[in-house]
């Protein structure tokens, strides 16, 4: 009677918070921006457990049914057990906030570093029982987070920025020694989003940014925080409701209105709470996702180089990417303006299409070329080399002089845009772009003849003689200021483009 009476008591001291958390937990979407979000749990809920002589029947069991350990030593002690035959070898970072926080009971004080083992090896028996999938730590490393930094998406970013130097690096533990395949971060640090949780999206695991961020709640959730984070390296997705047949899935955002949990201990809630926080068991969906990654770690990457001309840039940006083996990676080249995109060379070979798509079955180097549409040319073949960036020309077309009359520069620089070019092909709309533009008529040699560069060299001021290639192509060499265009000897006029 007693007992009953006080948890009426309690109930009453408790509703107006209960129906405050209720508008505050909300079941919005899964993901912030590009990461995975976890909520947080609602404020107000206790992170200590009632006292050891309360009882109430009115609790819910969640309580790992997949835990091995018997006390809390006995789960430190997992720290190097091979438990699974899939590891993951993680090293966990604590920002300065978290480092500085004491966690346990009346029974046991543990160190940052001692709660999160704790918690990571609680968080992968179920990771273990299903799927084979053993966390192993590496080590622990500090980590000094930004003060100013006020969300979680900003504290992962931050995280990923000051602590990639060790991803698939060799990291010698006091436990295993091996590659590190994901880094964990933990704050403690206040933030303003209301998250436990940031996991990469599937985009940035394609490209093997494997980064989590935890945020501690309350012992009887930090283990289900670890395997729900984990669950994502492995590409399984937040979801609404559960599917069956699971009564629950470890990936749900839907919540139910808790009032006990019973987790080594008897803990009072109040709330509604998500799924994932309660459960150890994965829909079909998830449960088949889960099971067809398990084996990916250690990521098998490959790296894409990269570049462009003056001009333009790509998207991705100019750089080394590393994305998964056989991904396709989508680039597109965006030349700046008065300038346009002319062609790909991806390892040697020149590819026009944009965007391009590339298959990481190895690594690869990209170049995006963009050409300005200046265009000039005179009837002996005479050119100058315009003071512009550039180092490449392309003879877009050429000449018989006929009805070919004085310096076609089109005006004075830095010259005409002709916004039609270039198109990759010479043909008639180029005829008569010259003609619309430029006024002149006449017949022109162009690239639907196979044998319209043949015999054509040019020679510039510098004494060199060059052939193009079989797109028109030709390297200034260094210090030239004018060039001739000529075939079989011959100075003929031309169309160039300067690059």
């Amino acid at each position: 009677m007693k007992k009953t009476l006080l948890a009426v008591l309690i109930f009453l001291l408790l509703i107006t918070a209960t129906f405050v958390n209720i508008l505050k937990v909300g079941v919005g979407a899964a993901t912030t921006e590009d990461l995975w979000t976890t909520p947080a749990l609602p404020e107000g809920i206790s992170r200590e457990p009632m006292p050891e002589n309360y009882t109430t029947e009115d609790y819910l069991n969640t309580t790992n049914p997949y835990a091995d350990y018997a006390s809390t030593q006995r789960a430190l002690d997992e720290v190097d057990d091979q438990e699974g035959n899939k590891p993951l070898y993680v090293l966990v970072f604590g920002d300065e906030e978290e480092r500085a926080i004491i966690r346990g009971d009346e029974y046991v004080s543990l160190s940052w570093d001692e709660w999160a083992k704790w918690q990571i090896e609680r968080g992968d028996e179920s990771l273990v029982a299903n799927f084979g999938i053993d966390i192993r730590i590496l080590g622990f490393e500090v980590w000094d987070s930004d003060d100013s930094l006020d969300t979680m998406d900003g504290l992962w970013y931050e995280l990923e920025s000051d602590t990639k130097q060790y991803l698939r690096t060799w990291y010698d533990g006091e436990w295993w020694s091996n590659y590190v395949d994901a880094v964990i971060g933990i704050t403690a640090q206040e933030t303003t989003d209301n998250a436990a949780g940031k996991s990469p999206p599937d985009d940035y695991l394609d490209a093997g940014r494997i980064f989590i961020l935890l945020k501690w709640q309350a012992y009887w959730t930090d283990d289900n925080l670890v395997q729900h984070e984990v669950s994502h390296l492995y590409y399984a997705p937040d979801h609404p409701e559960p599917q069956p047949p699971a009564p629950c899935c470890a990936m749900a955002y839907h919540t139910h209105y808790q009032y006990w949990i019973w987790e080594d201990g008897l803990w009072w809630v109040f709330a509604n709470i998500p799924c994932a926080y309660t459960t150890y068991s994965w829909c079909t969906n998830c449960n088949q996702t889960i099971q067809q990654n398990c084996g990916i770690y250690p990521l098998d990457v490959r790296t894409l180089a990269i570049s462009a001309s003056s001009g333009g840039t790509t998207d991705p940006p100019p750089g080394n990417h590393t994305y998964r083996y056989g991904k396709v990676v989508t680039v597109a080249a965006i030349p700046d303006p008065l300038y346009l995109f002319y062609s790909w060379n991806l390892d040697g070979a020149t590819v026009f299409s944009n965007p391009i798509n590339v298959t990481m079955d190895s690594n690869h180097t990209l170049k995006a070329y963009f050409g300005t549409p200046a265009m000039k040319t005179r009837t002996d073949g005479y050119f100058y080399v315009p003071n512009v960036a550039t180092d490449l020309l392309k003879i877009e077309m050429l000449f018989n002089n006929l009805d070919i009359v004085g310096d076609q520069t089109g005006g004075t620089s830095p010259y005409s845009t002709i916004t039609a070019y270039p198109d990759r092909i010479v043909d008639i709309e180029d005829v008569y772009q010259v003609a619309l533009n430029f006024g002149k008529s006449g017949t022109y040699i162009n690239s639907t003849n196979p044998q319209w560069l043949s015999g054509v060299t040019i020679t510039f001021s510098t004494g060199e003689e060059k052939l193009s290639d079989s797109y028109g192509f030709v390297t200034i060499p260094q210090g030239a200021t004018n060039f001739t265009v000529k075939r079989n000897g011959n100075p003929i006029g031309a169309m160039i483009i300067f690059w």
